[in-house]
């Protein structure tokens, strides 16, 4: 991958009068070519935060961007709303997961839809029912993106840990992996089967996905620093395989995001992460042109990290990476073609 790809990398959100931090990036390109980005936006640092869930829209491919829309509000009883989750469903149909206290304070998974590309929203629904009572200590989405698969199956990565009352309630381990998925487009939701304990993956949590040219799902699991993990499932929801470390993918134990673009030949996957086997920098671009079996990596920025999404938009030829700068006291969107090498390089504030 050729360093002059990138072509913008700017501030898109940082620390103002509303806001101290804006964390857990989240991106998607709708079916009418609209990039759309969210975020926590936090009143603090820390992950019990008063906060609120944020979006932007661009419909010219990330250059500019309407004004801010309120996806949910954080409350002084509630003021975790947390961990979006986009899919880009069929039909134009934009779905939305993200967390009410995401601990046993009675939160849950909610789920709201648009079909006006994030214009505007459903009443929320609470999917609490969907859920499995044993692991409500923290149970979560995503977070990032979730996907559509090609029989219209919408799913995306949930990690949990048991209720227990030896556990903190804010303890985020020892945490089990599944997805979350609706066979009806939104209409009905179900939690999948769990992907099965690895010695080398303890406590496997935040998670992207991807669908192979076979139909596969495969899931790309943060793990304790050091290597990403990888599951696969014939179906997106049971049958997962034990997760085993992927050589190439060095991580910090940071969320990273991962898209997909179908091809005459097959997938080609991208991923993006922090690209240090112990600290959230470098973030970085990985692309594998055979379906995640090698990945070969393009540094996006050096010395700045966090968690970071990637969107894909091949109608433009574009990859978006939106990541974290300092723990989300500034948010960045870069933008690079998918293919031809660029020859304009500009960094933009």
């Amino acid at each position: 991958m050729a360093q002059n790809r990138i072509y913008e990398n700017k501030i898109l959100w940082e620390a103002d009068a509303l806001y101290s931090h804006h964390r857990i990036p989240g991106a998607v390109v709708t079916e009418r070519g609209t990039l759309i980005v969210y975020c926590e936006a936090r009143t603090a640092c820390s992950d019990w935060a008063l906060m609120d869930i944020l979006m932007q829209r661009s419909t010219d491919g990330g250059i500019s961007f309407e004004p801010p829309i309120w996806l949910c509000e954080g409350t002084i009883r509630h003021n975790t709303v947390n961990n979006p989750v986009m899919i880009v469903g069929q039909g134009g149909v934009l779905h939305l997961l993200y967390c009410v206290d995401y601990t046993v304070r009675g939160g849950g998974i909610h789920y709201r839809r648009s079909t006006d590309d994030g214009l505007t929203w459903s009443v929320p629904r609470d999917l609490s029912m969907a859920c499995r009572p044993e692991f409500h200590q923290v149970l979560a989405p995503g977070p990032g993106h979730g996907l559509c698969l090609q029989n219209g199956v919408l799913i995306a990565p949930v990690w949990m840990v048991p209720t227990s009352a030896g556990v903190p309630l804010d303890a985020h381990m020892p945490s089990v992996l599944t997805t979350i998925y609706s066979p009806d487009g939104g209409d009905t939701w179900r939690m999948g089967e769990l992907v099965p304990d690895a010695p080398s993956v303890p406590s496997p949590n935040e998670t992207s996905l991807a669908q192979l040219s076979d139909g596969r799902v495969m899931l790309n699991i943060r793990n304790a620093p050091g290597k990403r993990a990888v599951s696969f499932s014939d179906n997106g929801y049971s049958g997962w395989t034990v997760p085993r470390l992927h050589p190439d993918l060095t991580d910090p134990g940071c969320y990273g995001g991962m898209a997909q673009v179908r091809e005459a030949n097959g997938v080609t996957l991208y991923f993006a992460n922090c690209n240090d086997p112990q600290k959230r920098r470098n973030v970085t671009l990985w692309e594998s042109g055979n379906e995640g079996a090698d990945w070969t990596p393009m540094c996006i920025d050096p010395d700045n990290g966090g968690y970071v999404d990637v969107a894909a938009d091949p109608s433009r030829n574009m990859l978006y990476l939106l990541y974290e700068v300092r723990g989300g006291q500034q948010m960045r969107l870069a933008r690079l073609s998918l293919h031809a090498p660029q020859t304009d390089v500009r960094n933009a504030r």
